[in-house]
Order: C-alpha cells, then sequence, then structure tokens
C-alpha cells in the first residue's frame, strides 16, 4: 500500500510510452537492417510497352520476336560471350551482354521502365533477381521459369507469375481438347484475333460503364481485374482508374484500344 499507487502509474506510463514509440521505432530499425522486404513502388506507365528477357538461349529469341510482332520492344539480357551462346546473335534483336546481375545493372539496364521481366535462368539466379526486382525494381510483371518445385513457394511469395514446363504442357493440351476453339484465340493462333490486357489510365473513362463507351463491333471484354480480385464484366459494370481490362478481337480494333485505354 505504501508504494502500490506509484508503481501502478510508472507500469501504466511505461506500457504508454511502449505503444506510443515502439512500433515506429521498431520499423525505423527493420528498415536500417534492409529486412523489411516491401514491394517497390510502381512506376506508371511511360507510354512505352517493353520487356527485359534474361537468359539467351532459342525460347528467348523466340519469346522476343513474338512480342516484337506484337508491338513490344524486346531486350535480351545475358552474362555468357559470344563463344559460349553457341547461338548466332540475331540482327533484328538487341542483345545486351552484361558482367553481373545486380542492382546497378538493373539500374542500367532501366528495368524500373519495363512492363514486364521475363526470368530464364537457373532456379538460385531467378530468385536472387527476383528478390531485387521485388524490393528495389517494382516491375508488375515478373515472369519465371521454373525448374524445380520446392521454389514455386519462393517465387509466389515475391508475386511472380510461374511457368512451370512440366505441367503447363499437359494444361495446355488439356484446354485444347476441352476448348480448342478458345485456346487458339488466346494462344494467338488465329491470324485476323488476338487479346490483351489493357490498363485504364484516362480519368474521363473512371466511373463510365461498358455499356456507354463506343468500342468497334468487334471487341470482346472478357474481364477486369481490379486490386487483384477478377471481375466478370457486363454491360453495367463501371471501370476505374487503375483496372486491367482483358479485350479480344480484331488486331486493328486492339490498336485503337490501345489509344483509348492508355491515354493519361
Amino acid at each position: 500500500p505504501a508504494w502500490g499507487a506509484e508503481f501502478s502509474t510508472l507500469m501504466i506510463a511505461s506500457i504508454v510510452i511502449t505503444q506510443i514509440v515502439g512500433p515506429p521505432a521498431f520499423k525505423y530499425a527493420v528498415h536500417a537492417v534492409k529486412e523489411s522486404h516491401q514491394r517497390a513502388k510502381l512506376h506508371e506507365f511511360d507510354g512505352v510497352r517493353d520487356v527485359i528477357i534474361f537468359g539467351f538461349e532459342s525460347q528467348s529469341i523466340a519469346l522476343a520476336r513474338q512480342l516484337q510482332s506484337k508491338g513490344w520492344i524486346a531486350k535480351i539480357v545475358t552474362s555468357r560471350n559470344a563463344e559460349a551462346l553457341q547461338l548466332s546473335i540475331p540482327e533484328d534483336l538487341e542483345v545486351v551482354h552484361v558482367d553481373s546481375r545486380d542492382l546497378p545493372t538493373l539500374k542500367t539496364l532501366q528495368a524500373e521502365k519495363a512492363e514486364a521481366i521475363v526470368l530464364l535462368l537457373s532456379d538460385k539466379e531467378n530468385l536472387d533477381l527476383c528478390e531485387l526486382i521485388y524490393e528495389h525494381i517494382g516491375t508488375k510483371e515478373v515472369i519465371v521459369r521454373l525448374h524445380e518445385r520446392h521454389y514455386f513457394d519462393k517465387f509466389h511469395e515475391l508475386g511472380a507469375l510461374i511457368v512451370d514446363p512440366s505441367t503447363a504442357m499437359v494444361g495446355l493440351m488439356d484446354h485444347l481438347v476441352r476448348s480448342p476453339n478458345a485456346t487458339s484465340l488466346l494462344l494467338g493462333n488465329e491470324n485476323d484475333q488476338d487479346t490483351i490486357d489493357l490498363e485504364v489510365l484516362d480519368e474521363d473513362l473512371s466511373g463510365m460503364a461498358l455499356r456507354d463507351l463506343r468500342f468497334p463491333s468487334d471487341i470482346i471484354i472478357l474481364s477486369i481485374m481490379r486490386k487483384d480480385q477478377m471481375i466478370i464484366s457486363h454491360g453495367y459494370t463501371r471501370l476505374r482508374i487503375g483496372d486491367i481490362v482483358t479485350i479480344v478481337g480484331s488486331k486493328e480494333s486492339l490498336e485503337k484500344m490501345t489509344l483509348l485505354f492508355d491515354h493519361a
């Protein structure tokens, strides 16, 4: 009784001070030792759709050419010298030789401006690059080719899109069996049809219902991605800034839609 009141006051004051000062101090300490592992801020679209592909091989060459035919600017990055590549460097593609795959190299490649980065290296090399991109570059779409299954969760935690060759082929043939027309369309096998994802950047489109927009007659809205949630769209669905709209139609009409949605 002689000192209980003073002791309880001291304890309550200590708890209050800890609750106020503790969280921001702990946050500062985590950032100071570089253990926060927060995702870097996404950069705004600069009007150019470009992709960086790590790994020089037949698949990366084919992918770069395929993307170039769709209007993308593709850049292949390799640390192997010309003799070790055992592949002739195509004149129609940009192939960049680097000595290392660290953060300064990513900055030199202007990776922060890329719309997508594709990693076709070993799982360990892909994971190191994926962590750098996640924490320092902030590229939204990082596509990884997986070799060993136990790396799957690590890539998934970093928000990467994972392609597992061991299951991708089975899944593709399964869809071709059950829905050959839709799968051929999504794969771009139809000469006059294609699909594309577009981000809503124009303030004038925000709040507008799809039925009120004047789309070309052959355009179909498949879905809308909003804050990582897939929305099956209909005529009364209203657009919001930042929505990712999946569209199918003729290539000419898709070019018109690109100008409409990407005009900020």
